[in-house]
């Protein structure tokens, strides 16, 4: 009787090793999928009081750049998850931006500063910069970024003169 009750304890202690957590099989789908995006160096996934996950991918890009991405879950039926991951926007994302913005901006005249900053999600940024023009004007602007919808998507940007932008819109009559 002893040796029935001790190889049903080891059958069992086996089958518990070979299961998955939610978390392990999440992991797992999560770094099988984003393999073709580069080395997936670490993929740590949370479970949330809501029964979702949350938690963020760390990928070494084929060029090298080391990106953090920020991951959510929402859980399904059946201990499956839809999730999602979209690069966190970091001090290098945004000195990136920075970049690609002044690079345009330039063209308007020299850039005396420019500065974006992370707005509320990993999807937007904003910021002012302060250009100056042929007749030495200086144009203080508002800029805001944002990441389109598709995966993987870029930023896009836009500044505006900050004076218009803070304007209340005119009322219809």
């Amino acid at each position: 009787m002893r040796i029935g009750w001790m190889a049903l304890a080891s059958a069992l202690a086996l089958g518990a090793c070979s299961s998955q957590s939610d978390e392990e099989q999440l992991d797992a789908a999560i770094r099988n999928t984003l393999s073709s995006q580069g080395n997936v160096q670490q993929v740590e996934m949370k479970k949330q009081p809501n029964g979702g996950m949350a938690g963020f991918v760390m990928i070494r890009e084929p060029n090298g750049r080391l990106g953090r991405l920020n991951c959510t879950a929402a859980a399904l039926a059946d201990s499956k998850y839809d999730w999602k991951c979209a690069p966190a926007i970091d001090d290098k994302t945004l000195r990136e931006m920075e970049a690609a913005m002044r690079t345009e901006l330039e063209k308007r005249g020299p850039v005396l500063k420019l500065e974006m900053k992370k707005a509320g999600d990993d999807n937007h940024m904003s910021g002012t910069a302060v250009v100056k023009n042929e007749a030495g004007e200086e144009f203080h602007l508002a800029c805001s970024a944002e990441r389109g919808e598709a995966k993987g998507a870029a930023f896009t940007w836009k500044c505006a003169d900050a004076a218009e932008a803070a304007a209340p819109a005119a009322a219809p009559s």
